[in-house]
């Protein structure tokens, strides 16, 4: 059976969203009944194409992108004229029995012609920023597109949300159907250290994430400055691990604030080299205004990391009242810096324990995804 992936990000180009692409990829590989192409995008002036596996070819049309992590509106509407021309070919050469779209746009527009041309059916996966009201730098945007947004979605066979907030946000715009599948975790890869030993001397805090503004890193920084303000007894480290638009803001409210000596800004950090930094601390962070799923947050909870995070999307799914997770529900620096303290001060009252993988159920395994992926387009008729 084959079929046609459209995706404008893939490691490593990109963020989460092609993350979740590669590890859907690999465990389609082990399914000799499957071949698919796969229209992507690279950085480079010249196209290519490449074997990711064994039944599966990239098609990477030449974008130029100038960020590694996140396109432009020109470099997204550059690999939707090259995509679609590239897709076309492909479906002539060999037509595909669906077309699977990450994002709505501009995947899913790419689908929404590409469909009715060919008459073929394609679904969308939304990944956050396709959703109108999710990114802040879309404010004045996403008046413009959502027309078109929904009419993709309309169109679409079916069309995934991954939690229920984001599902709720896409419910905003359009009163439809939605499948909800959310992302999933490499326990393979990220697991616990084998005993978790509370630092006595300081709490180890991370955050990883693209440094952008609805990640609301600034929230964190002015949390942490009011906590040494008040509690200067409370020790505390922390890392942050990644690069964005907002790096120079962040560096400098961190300077301003008199937080470098605590504060290590990392940079990129190889996909490689992540699980082995989740296992370095203590305490993950995440101050997001949105999210669908968070993958960095789903990858430090595999490696048993207690989460502080604002009430964003997959928090419902995945924590219970065995996990530890401290909740801010109003995202602002005073309530983000009591949830911290409440963290810590439980952080430093444990005695050296062992860690646990059994944190997150099979729903979050990429064998169960992959198992959903491939019932939905069986659905659409493949």
């Amino acid at each position: 059976m084959h079929l046609l992936f459209l995706n404008n990000e893939y490691p490593p180009l990109g963020g989460g969203t092609g993350t979740v692409n590669e590890a859907i990829f690999r465990e389609f590989s082990k399914d000799s009944n499957l071949s698919i192409d796969f229209v992507t995008s690279n950085r480079g002036s010249k196209f290519q194409s490449r074997q990711l596996f064994n039944n599966i070819t990239a098609y990477e049309v030449p974008v130029k992108n100038k960020d590694i992590h996140h396109s432009s509106a020109v470099e997204l509407i550059k690999y939707t004229i090259l995509g679609f021309l590239c897709a076309l070919k492909l479906i002539r050469k060999k037509r595909p029995e669906v077309i699977f779209c990450y994002s709505g746009l501009p995947a899913g527009f790419m689908g929404l012609i590409l469909g009715a041309i060919f008459k073929i059916p394609y679904i969308v996966s939304l990944q956050g920023p396709d959703i109108p009201g999710f990114e802040v730098r879309y404010k004045k945007l996403y008046p413009l597109i959502t027309p078109l947004i929904k009419l993709v979605w309309r169109r679409a066979a079916s069309v995934i949300t991954l939690s229920k907030k984001h599902e709720e946000l896409a419910s905003a715009t359009a009163t439809m159907h939605f499948i909800r599948i959310p992302n999933g975790i490499d326990l393979e890869r990220f697991y616990p250290a084998t005993v978790a030993c509370p630092s006595t001397a300081r709490a180890r805090l991370l955050s990883s994430c693209r440094l952008i503004k609805r990640k609301r890193v600034d929230l964190l920084l002015l949390a942490l400055s009011e906590l040494s303000n008040q509690h200067a007894d409370v020790a505390w480290t922390l890392t942050i691990a990644g690069t964005g638009d907002e790096a120079g803001h962040l560096k400098a409210l961190c300077s301003a604030l008199k937080l470098n000596d605590k504060v290590t800004f990392l940079g990129f950090i190889p996909p490689s080299l992540m699980p082995d930094l989740y296992r370095a601390h203590d305490i993950f962070c995440m101050t997001s205004e949105h999210e669908g799923m968070s993958m960095a947050m789903l990858e430090a909870i595999a490696c048993g990391l207690s989460i502080v995070t604002t009430e964003v999307g997959g928090v419902e799914e995945l924590f219970n009242e065995q996990q530890e997770c401290t909740l801010v529900k109003n995202i602002e620096p005073e309530q983000i810096c009591k949830m911290l303290l409440k963290s810590i001060v439980e952080l430093s009252k444990k005695q050296p324990i062992e860690r646990h993988q059994d944190v997150l159920p099979s729903a979050f395994r990429w064998t169960t995804i992959a198992g959903q992926y491939k019932a939905l387009m069986k659905g659409t008729g493949y």
